[in-house]
């Protein structure tokens, strides 16, 4: 990638030019400066560069949607977080915004911090790949923030940028916050409810798994993670009876009797099954209208990742109402959405499960 950015966001949005340049300033410098709280941790030696190495890869791979790599990107923007070490008043307001948060996300990126946060060791190097790919999607994709009063900020944020701005109809001044405006796919509406939260989970999903498959064997880091993880499917394969094995994006776990005990063993696991339907439903009904301009599904759905990487939503919005009406881009955003909205300063991925 030639073209570069600096930093998570893509684009500040602001009728005021002096206070979109003094925010981008405070974003940078964010952006440059290592994170020292309590509680957080910088990766292993050998985490941090087969996370690097990743990176790399991606960047090559998402140009093709209009993705834009990120300027001076190291390691130090990748953590490793334990919540039981935080501060109790951190702990709190962590655990409101993301329940069961250790249970249920293997982590997420924070869009104040502008980093990718981990919330638990993984258990091999295939599924730490899995997870960073993932986070470094979102964290890739087209992110914009505006300004809103904060009074009017439906979350409040331990760590917030604000800035101080007179009233147009007074001498007063009131704090403003900065709030996200996409994230993505997501589209944050009046700052209460968020769109289209489904279609960035499947798209990023859908993604990573075409990343794994393409690039995963050509990393060295991964070639002992890769052969581990055959062998153990192959010995599945031989004399396991499968429990719960179902359709592709579902978890296939097996029980495998070894000296009298019985162990779960998972083949391969992708999250967000039930999104990825939905998004692939739509893309397949999407095709079957449009097949004189698309080759294939696969081209429909460049067309939705390009919008998630560039920001720009319109020929996604036109091959919707086209092909379901008038009103349904919203209406369909809507229904994928969040209402109201709990947790816009991250993005967060299921575990995988080891």
């Amino acid at each position: 990638m030639s073209e570069k950015r600096e930093g998570f966001y893509s684009k500040v949005v602001t009728d005021n030019p002096e206070t979109k340049e003094e925010l981008t300033e405070i974003l940078k410098s964010i952006f440059k400066e290592p994170i020292t709280e309590q509680g957080v941790y910088a990766l292993e030696q050998h985490e941090a560069k087969l996370a690097m190495e990743i990176y790399r890869k991606l960047c090559h791979f998402l140009e093709q949607f209009g993705a834009v790599a990120i300027h001076n990107f190291t390691e130090n923007r990748i953590l490793q977080l334990n919540i039981q070490e935080l501060p109790q008043p951190l702990q709190k307001q962590f655990r409101e915004r993301l329940p069961k948060a250790e249970a249920n996300y293997g982590g997420f990126v924070h869009a104040i911090a502008q980093c990718i946060i981990l919330l638990r060791k993984q258990s091999s190097d295939l599924m730490f790949a899995r997870t960073i790919s993932h986070e470094l999607i979102h964290l890739l994709s087209f992110n914009s923030a505006q300004l809103i009063p904060a009074k009017d900020s439906p979350i409040p944020m331990p760590a917030k940028i604000s800035v101080q701005r007179k009233r147009t109809d007074s001498q007063t001044s009131e704090e403003l916050v900065l709030f996200p405006r996409r994230l993505g796919f997501v589209v944050i509406i009046d700052g209460k409810q968020s769109a289209f939260n489904d279609f960035e989970e499947a798209i990023t999903t859908e993604l990573a798994i075409r990343f794994e498959e393409q690039y995963f064997s050509d990393i060295p880091l991964l070639y002992d993670a890769i052969e581990e993880h055959n062998r153990n499917v192959g010995d599945i394969n031989k004399d396991i009876l499968f429990q719960d094995a179902k359709d592709d994006g579902e978890i296939a776990k097996a029980e495998k009797k070894n000296s009298g005990q019985h162990t779960i063993m998972t083949t391969k696991s992708y999250e967000y099954p039930s999104e990825r339907n939905k998004l692939r439903n739509l893309i397949r009904i999407i095709y079957e209208y449009h097949r004189d301009k698309y080759a294939n599904e696969d081209a429909v759905f460049a067309v939705f990742a390009r919008a998630k990487f560039t920001g720009k939503l319109l020929e996604v919005a036109r091959l919707i109402e086209h092909t379901f009406g008038k009103g349904s881009f919203r209406r369909i955003g809507i229904e994928t959405g969040k209402k109201p909205i709990q947790n816009v300063s991250a993005s967060a991925s299921e575990p995988r499960v080891p």
